[in-house]
This record gives structure tokens, C-alpha cells and sequence, in this order.
């Protein structure tokens, strides 16, 4: 089930993403405009912790600030929306994704080939900052 966040703030709470935003047998994520998630830990699903797809609907206006991504056994801790060849995966814009710390597990990436993917950096009003490793306080590259 895929719940469409329009201007919904989702706040100081532990959420299960995978379970509330969407889930399925092979996917976790989420498509929205004027979503808002702050101050929450993520449990990880099958494909990671935070994951922002371009198949259901466009994606912009979207803020992801302070949380907890622990490590995942999926593929990467966060996908952040930009996937070419998918219905709305070529634009998304206003993507602020920003003060988060992420948890690096036994292989010191996050997830299982890195940590954050599918950030589009020339994206208008894209925006990714401040987002560090829990041991040591470094900073956690996009597209890495």
C-alpha cells in the first residue's frame, strides 16, 4: 500500500516506514509532495531505511531532517529520488535532506553497497547537509 504524504508531518516519533508509508514483498518507500519526517529512528525494511522512489508520483517538497538511520541489511540506507527511467524518477525537486545520523554496521557503510544513493544534486532546491556517521561524527557523503 502506497500512502501519497501531502503537506503530512510526521514527527518525534519511532516510525516503521516500511510498515506505514509502504510495503510490499520487495520494496520500502515512499512518493510524495510536501512530506515532512523529523526527529524519528527508521527501522530498515528490505531495501533500507529511507527510500524515496520516482515510480508512483512526483517527488519534491520533501524534508527529512534529524533522525536515526541505523545500519540495514538492504542495499542502501537511503534513496533519495532521483531514478532515471522511472515514471517520476527524472526531477525531483526541494529533496532537503539534512542533520540525520546514520548507523554503518559490520561492513562501515550503512547498507549492503553504501549509504546514501540517487541524490540529485543540480535538482532545483535539492539540498543535503549535515548528515553524519554515529561513531565518529564525519560527515556521510550523498552518492556514496
Amino acid at each position: 500500500m502506497l500512502i501519497r504524504a501531502l503537506d503530512a508531518p510526521v514527527n518525534d516519533a519511532n516510525v516503521n516506514l516500511a510498515t506505514y508509508v509502504y510495503k510490499d514483498e520487495m520494496n520500502t518507500g515512499l512518493t510524495g509532495v510536501g512530506l515532512t519526517e523529523s526527529n524519528l529512528t527508521t527501522y530498515t525494511g528490505p531495501t533500507g531505511d529511507f527510500q524515496i522512489f520516482g515510480d508512483f508520483g512526483p517527488n519534491n517538497n520533501i524534508l527529512v531532517e534529524y533522525n536515526y538511520l541505523p545500519a540495514t541489511d538492504g542495499g542502501y540506507s537511503c534513496t533519495l529520488g532521483f531514478n532515471p527511467g522511472k515514471p517520476f524518477g527524472d526531477n525531483p525537486t526541494y529533496i532537503v535532506f539534512r542533520h540525520n545520523i546514520f548507523g554503518r554496521g559490520s561492513n562501515g557503510k550503512g547498507g549492503a553497497f553504501g549509504t546514501v544513493t540517487s541524490f540529485d544534486e543540480s535538482g532545483e532546491g535539492n539540498q543535503y547537509y549535515d548528515n553524519i556517521w554515529q561513531d565518529t561524527g564525519t560527515p556521510v557523503p550523498a552518492n556514496a
